[in-house]
């Protein structure tokens, strides 16, 4: 019985636990703007950056080289995938999102570099 209780426990856990990631999908709808980006201990202004998400699915991104893709985008747990036209995709996981803010790592799971956006008007 004891056994039981534990097991039940950690389900509960386990499944309380994998929903707090999820990311937003109302607030992520938007046209982003570049704030700054910070890498290894280095801060860059990223004005020139915007990623527009719409209800759709669809994005365009306009990188800090001025480089834009377009494409589909979703959404897993706290991962936002831009997938592009010619079949890639750009892997992203959302540290913060508000209704004024999205902060993203562009590297998940190696160095972080941290792009920070603000809501577009």
């Amino acid at each position: 019985m004891r056994q039981f209780i534990s097991l039940a426990i950690l389900f509960i856990l386990f499944a309380f636990t994998a929903c707090i990631g999820d990311v937003n999908k109302d607030l992520l709808v938007n046209n982003w703007q570049g704030v700054k980006v910070e890498h290894d201990g280095q801060t860059q202004n990223i004005s020139v950056v915007k990623l527009k998400l719409d209800a759709d699915k669809n994005y365009s991104f306009t990188d800090i080289s001025s480089s834009t893709m377009t494409g589909k985008y979703s959404t897993l747990g706290n991962m936002l995938y831009l997938h592009k036209e010619e079949g890639d995709k750009i892997a992203m996981e959302v540290k913060e999102l508000t209704a004024k803010k999205l902060i993203v790592n562009t590297n998940p799971g190696a160095i972080p570099v941290v792009m920070t956006l603000k809501a577009g008007k």
